[in-house]
């Protein structure tokens, strides 16, 4: 059931650790093609992931159980119920869909802090690489989340005594993106799905996604009910 002080607990713990990376992909690849071949997709659709019980409210509040973790991404992606977009309509936020939409793209922001952060740490990542090998790009880049996530760890173990004006906040833009990269990359060739399959894929995405609608407006209703009672 729903428990104010553990989802309070939930917001704060926050690690932004980096938990995959897969490329580095050259720029004329967009994201509905490398999410096909990324291994950590390819986990949480194939794995154990696909395994994972969690329940979550239906429409009139009855605790229901859905299998299956989900990732969590702007519109750019495909329409898997392991992706989970905002709607594309803007919406008001005292609507359902406008609320799950306002609140997926303020999670998601922790996720672009990220680049901002790794950026700011190591200034190669935000000037550019000086090599054209698409292998040393990519050990230099996996190094520096390795270190990032070695700072995390760290940071954890002395969060008390850190202030908030000692934490690394988000880079600048990066102006040299534009390098040219030699060699291959991680790409691996699979066939696509067929036109049933992605008809089926699109179902699941839909029906994933208003569950969560349901759920997230359901407990914002029990917020209010409990705001209320508080005042009384």
């Amino acid at each position: 059931m729903y428990d104010e002080e553990k989802e309070k607990e939930n917001k704060e713990y926050n690690e932004r650790r980096i938990i995959g990376v897969f490329g580095p992909q050259h720029g004329t690849r967009n994201d509905k093609t490398i999410v096909k071949y990324d291994v950590n997709v390819r986990a949480i659709r194939n794995g154990w992931y696909n395994e994972v019980e969690w329940n979550y409210f239906s429409e009139d509040g009855t605790v229901e159980t859905e299998y299956g973790v989900y990732l969590i991404c702007d519109n750019g992606y495909l329409r898997w119920p392991v992706s989970i977009c905002p709607f594309k309509h803007g919406e008001s936020r005292n609507t359902p869909h406008g609320y799950f939409s306002k609140n997926l793209e303020s999670v998601r922001k922790d996720v672009e802090c990220v680049f901002g952060i790794l950026k700011r740490r190591w200034g190669c990542l935000d000037r550019g690489f000086k090599h054209r090998s698409i292998i040393i790009n990519r050990n230099v880049f996996v190094s520096c989340c390795i270190l990032h996530n070695m700072m995390v760890g760290e940071r954890e173990e002395c969060v008390s005594s850190v202030s908030t004006q000692q934490q690394v906040h988000r880079g600048f833009r990066n102006e040299g993106e534009g390098i040219w990269l030699e060699g291959p990359t991680d790409m691996m060739i699979d066939d696509e799905p067929d036109i049933k399959k992605k008809k089926r894929l699109v179902l699941e995405f839909e029906e994933r996604r208003i569950k969560l609608v349901h759920h997230l407006n359901f407990v914002r209703q029990l917020r209010r009910r409990s705001r209320t009672q508080s005042t009384v």
